[in-house]
């Protein structure tokens, strides 16, 4: 992985319109994230790094004022100057790098009349200085007006391409150790987010996570030789041979041929119960008709069985009775209350012959005992005796 990336941001119309001073403050140079590309490899910028870069940016680590170049023309004229860094905190999780630059008359024109739109950070992983030989990590070490971004269609940040380490840097004798510690922290940090664990996790918890999704992963492929098994124990011989998916197919197929010929079968039964329950409808009908029937034989047989106590009267009183609810029995009962005509006639005769009128107020006196909870004979014997008191 090269040591030093290069990226790219949009000036905007703000950006621009400083440019008319020669100067642009407060310009994004580059976000923390974490990137892989081809040029660059996996890289991460983290807020320590970003701050870094200040404090460096701030110590003068590079020992020179850090130059704008255009194109990335390292030994080409200047486009300009940073002035100043700081470190811009967006939410909990983000954070920017920010600065102020200069632009030389040709940086600002460049830009003006559309020649360049693009700030390219020019920014070392690890910078070594070949007077004192001391090793600092992340430093910007220039920046240059580009037309490449490497992430196409973002303003926010972007990577140029064609990305190299420049000549004089010193970015050729990289300290291995401190860049293959970068190397492992971002393996780390990849390996936390994979597993859900939080930043910085110990590498015994991510090998704990590891191991656990290894053993999930051997369950399941445990599991799918279960249903393979049993897969194959309903399909064909012929069929033993095929894939999974191809035999699962066969008995999707299978099933469905089976749904139809089900279906088929249940409306064929479905169209004999209609028919048996339309049976049972007409049957029912005659039942209740042949009831019906009998129940009028019944009827006839209770006022054929008390001719001698039925009048036109009483039949009409025991009729109603039928039509509120009352059985046969109950009516015979009230039927077996009623004085036989015989008697009415006798009791008549001792009235100087008003049979008629005394048959008649017979009955109502009769039915008023009845109706006070009398049974049949004891209304007869409360309406005798008083017919007699009446003599």
């Amino acid at each position: 992985m090269n040591n030093t990336f290069h990226i790219a941001t949009m000036l905007n119309e703000d950006n621009i319109k400083q440019l008319q001073e020669g100067n642009v403050t407060n310009i994004f140079i580059i976000k923390t994230g974490i990137w892989d590309s081809d040029w660059h490899g996996d890289f991460e910028f983290k807020k320590e790094d970003l701050e870094q870069m200040v404090k460096n940016f701030n110590n003068n680590v590079y020992r020179q004022e850090v130059p704008i170049n255009f194109g990335h023309d390292r030994g080409g004229k200047a486009a300009g100057w940073h002035k100043v860094l700081s470190v811009e905190d967006i939410d909990d999780n983000n954070s920017h790098l920010r600065g102020d630059i200069d632009l030389t008359p040709a940086g600002a024109e460049a830009v003006k009349n559309g020649e360049y739109k693009y700030y390219s950070a020019e920014i070392a992983h690890v910078y070594k200085d070949e007077d004192t030989g001391g090793k600092f990590a992340n430093v910007l070490i220039g920046g240059a007006l580009t037309n490449i971004p490497f992430m196409k269609g973002q303003d926010a940040i972007k990577l140029s391409e064609g990305v190299y380490c420049y000549p004089g840097t010193g970015n050729q004798d990289i300290d291995t150790d401190i860049n293959e510690k970068n190397k492992e922290d971002l393996k780390m940090s990849k390996l936390n987010k994979i597993f859900k664990l939080e930043e910085g996790a110990a590498e015994a918890a991510v090998e704990e996570a590891a191991e656990a999704v290894v053993a999930e992963n051997d369950g399941l492929k445990v599991e799918a030789a279960q249903v393979e098994d049993a897969v194959d124990s309903v399909v064909g011989e012929e069929d033993k041979e095929k894939t999974l998916s191809e035999k699962i197919a066969i008995l999707a197929e299978r099933g469905k041929k089976i749904d139809k010929e089900a279906e088929l079968k249940l409306s064929e039964k479905d169209k004999e119960i209609m028919a048996l329950s339309s049976k049972l409808d007409e049957q029912g009908k005659e039942i209740k008709e042949l009831q019906s029937e009998r129940y009028a034989e019944k009827v006839a047989k209770m006022y054929a069985d008390n001719s001698d106590r039925v009048t036109d009267v009483i039949k009409a009183r025991c009729d109603k009775l039928f039509t509120e609810g009352a059985t046969i029995e109950t009516v015979t009962e009230v039927l077996s209350g009623y004085p036989v005509i015989k008697e009415l006639g006798e009791v008549g005769t001792s009235r100087g012959g008003e049979t008629g009128g005394q048959k008649g107020e017979m009955l109502t006196l009769q039915e008023k005992y009845m109706a006070e909870g009398k049974t049949g004979q004891e209304a007869l014997a409360l309406a005798r005796a008083e017919m007699k008191r009446k003599k």
